[in-house]
């Protein structure tokens, strides 16, 4: 959804700088609001409008009438706020008046912000138009992720190669632990039991067990527990 709003130029902020919500304003706020219907209210889209973490957003603009200058600002599920999103391409490309334009640099959320399976990130254009007026717009894009395991190789020779790379996904921020097992069940070694951000993490593993000793050749499975999401993969260590 486009939600648009508009500040008249007595504006304290000087138009560009306020961040207050009108939803959130008082009375006397609101009489410095034009309101957006018949007023200067810029477009922004950003898509696709679900993705995973590690998934790219394409935001495009557009204003109804010529601009003095404008911005692109990013809030995340975390209270966060990125204002340095494409910057540089911001500050050298002046809109055509109803024509979209597309910011040429993707977005990728890369990491769930909160504890939740699913949040939302907000793409706001804040525009100043010549005559002083200040008008923002906002499109929302729901971040999910699901859970994976991989391993950078399946033959890991630790004294030519130095680490195996452990990458996990998690849906959200929670708990995860990894464990090394042989092929007979037999529990060789806790890698990790902690707190992990949602998205994409790795864990770099040098073949050692828990006591500093190299584990001999063979075939070994490693695991990833995260609340009820149990995967594992099997591997071969050679020497």
């Amino acid at each position: 959804g486009n939600q648009g709003w508009v500040y008249t130029p007595d504006d304290p902020s000087g138009g560009g700088e306020r961040t207050d919500d009108p939803a959130t304003l008082g009375e006397d706020d609101k009489t410095n609001i034009v309101p957006s219907a018949i007023s200067f209210v810029p477009e922004i889209d950003a898509w696709p409008h679900q993705v995973d973490v590690t998934d790219s957003i394409r935001v495009r603009v557009r204003v109804p009438l010529a601009i003095k200058d404008w911005d692109l600002w990013i809030y995340h599920a975390d209270g966060q706020v990125d204002t340095l999103f494409a910057k540089t391409e911001i500050s050298g490309r002046t809109l055509v008046p109803g024509i979209w334009y597309d910011i040429q640099q993707k977005f990728v959320p890369q990491i769930m912000r909160t504890a939740q399976p699913e949040e939302q990130v907000a793409f706001e254009i804040r525009a100043r138009h010549a005559s002083g007026y200040f008008g923002s717009a906002r499109s929302l894009v729901q971040i999910t992720s699901s859970n994976y395991l991989i391993l950078d190789r399946n033959v890991f020779r630790p004294e030519w190669e130095g680490m195996m790379e452990i990458r996990f996904k998690l849906g959200y921020q929670r708990r995860a632990v990894l464990d090394i097992y042989d092929v007979s069940g037999r529990h060789i070694l806790k890698l990790t039991d902690d707190e992990y951000q949602g998205g994409w993490n790795t864990y770099n593993w040098d073949g050692m067990a828990a006591d500093g000793k190299r584990l001999g050749s063979g075939v070994y499975i490693v695991t990833l527990r995260s609340g009820e999401y149990k995967s594992w993969k099997k591997f071969m260590i050679v020497r």
